[in-house]
C-alpha cells in the first residue's frame, strides 16, 4: 500500500483484517441471500414461473414471511464470514 501512516503491530493488524473480513462477509451474504432465494423460486417451483419478480416477493412475503427470504442462510453466511476474513487477512 501507498500510504504514510505508521503500520502497528502485525498482530493488531491481522486481527483488524480478520475482523473486517468477517464483516464483509457477513453482510455480502444477508444482503445477497434473499434475492437469491427468490431466483431459485422462480426457476424451481412451477407456480411461480408466470410471476413478476416483484409479485413472486409480494406472494413468498405473504405465504411465508421474512423467513422465505432467509431459508438456508446459516451454512452460506458461516462460510463467507470465514473465507473473508482468512482472504482479508493473508
Amino acid at each position: 500500500m501507498a500510504h504514510t501512516e505508521p503500520r502497528s503491530t502485525p498482530l493488531r493488524e491481522g486481527s483488524i483484517a480478520i475482523v473486517t473480513g468477517a464483516i464483509y462477509g457477513t453482510v455480502h451474504t444477508l444482503s445477497g441471500h434473499p434475492l437469491d432465494n427468490v431466483k431459485a423460486r422462480l426457476q424451481l417451483d412451477t407456480s411461480y414461473h408466470s410471476l413478476s419478480t416483484a409479485s413472486a416477493v409480494r406472494r413468498m412475503y405473504r405465504t411465508e414471511g421474512l423467513q422465505a427470504f432467509f431459508r438456508g442462510c446459516l451454512p452460506p453466511l458461516w462460510g463467507s464470514a470465514v473465507y473473508r476474513s482468512i482472504m482479508m487477512s493473508s
